[in-house]
């Protein structure tokens, strides 16, 4: 009896290979040269990641950094899936369209988990930290993605911590040229927000384009592509009780206004590039803490000062913004907790992390 063979149109496989997760399409490479072409494109990786986005707002996954050993019993729950990587002492920058950005203080590394693959970047040509010595310079570290050249950018911000003249200094590098430059900031606001920057800054949020970093009274914005800074004042009577977050798009804090009593609650920029406004979309649970990133479908990543562990320490815990729901994580101790989407996304020079750095342990876990 003569075999018959199947054969789908390409555009099916390419429709069904849009939506399968990275882990099996990264198996599916060696079925055949035709399936290998099809996931390697260029084309298909943007496509898909633009997939990912869609089933990532659907459902929340979550990428826990932590720097010590998780446990070997992960639990399931029916709100996110976890992904947990293991820096070992690194710091986490950033993350943009699956990438992550890590730095050792010596090294930047970018870091797909996904794909287990990743890069670690030149050092600068030169050291401006030398250079401003005397003036005590703090360091502090942004990551962005510029959608319009489609290039990867990592800001080095070096700026004295005590009045001085020497200007405030960002080392920019581009991953597309694989080089460092320097921008001198010469704006007097600017420089102002920069000199105390470090004191709450956390992993850096990119929204349409600019990245935003916040600052006691203010917030500063660098966009991606034009590479200037700009910065905008939060409401005087605004009490802030989170970082900057990324609300569904948009650039958001938890705060409490003055003469509100109790209260606190989430409100979101509207317009930077006209008059200042913003929105108060709705009252949070008072009973937080304080409050590094916001997860999707109402979660928040925060330190809950009620709720402690068996040895009296401050539990790491992800709540519901509104109600008393909650969920412990499977790690006694975590540098980041971020919303993440995986993606097949590479950058020249991209290799598989343990042979790049063996100190780097990618302990990539999914529940």
């Amino acid at each position: 009896m003569a075999r018959v063979k199947f054969h789908l149109p390409e555009e099916l496989v390419m429709e069904i290979l849009y939506w399968l997760p990275v882990l099996s399409l990264l198996q599916f490479k060696s079925v055949c040269k035709l399936w290998k072409s099809i996931i390697t494109d260029p084309t298909f990786i943007k496509t898909h990641s633009y997939r990912s986005q869609i089933m990532a707002n659907e459902k929340a996954s979550l990428l826990l950094l932590t720097n010590c050993q998780f446990s070997r019993r992960h639990r399931s729950s029916p709100d996110f899936n976890y992904y947990l990587v293991e820096p070992n002492g690194c710091i986490v920058i950033g993350l943009c369209d699956g990438i992550i950005c890590l730095t050792d203080d010596k090294f930047f590394h970018l870091f797909n988990p996904a794909t287990k693959q990743g890069k670690r970047l030149p050092i600068f040509p030169k050291s401006t930290e030398k250079a401003m010595r005397g003036a005590y310079p703090s360091v502090t570290q942004a990551f962005g993605f510029d959608a319009i050249s489609g290039d990867y950018k990592i800001l080095k911000f070096i700026c004295p911590t005590v009045p001085t003249n020497v200007v405030p200094v960002v080392q920019l590098y581009s991953t597309k040229p694989g080089t460092w430059k320097e921008i001198y900031v010469h704006d007097a606001s600017v420089s102002e927000v920069l000199r105390y920057l470090h004191l709450q800054l956390g992993p850096t949020v990119l929204i349409k384009g600019a990245l935003y970093m916040g600052h006691r009274r203010q917030l500063l914005s660098f966009d991606v592509h034009s590479e200037m800074f700009s910065v905008v004042e939060f409401p005087s009577s605004m009490l802030r009780y989170s970082a900057v977050l990324d609300f569904e798009g948009s650039v958001a804090v938890i705060s409490k206004s003055v003469g509100e009593g109790s209260g606190i609650s989430l409100w979101t920029l509207d317009d930077t590039r006209g008059e200042v406004s913003w929105t108060k979309k709705f009252v949070v649970r008072n009973d937080l803490g304080w409050v590094h990133s916001y997860l999707g479908g109402g979660l928040l990543y925060a330190r809950m000062p009620w709720a402690r562990d068996r040895s009296g320490r401050n539990s790491v815990t992800i709540v519901h913004a509104c109600t008393k729901k909650k969920a412990k994580l499977p790690v006694r101790k975590l540098s980041a907790v971020l919303k993440y989407r995986e993606t097949l996304v590479s950058i020249e020079g991209f290799k598989p992390a343990r042979k790049m750095f063996p100190w780097f342990n990618p302990g990539f876990k999914q529940v």
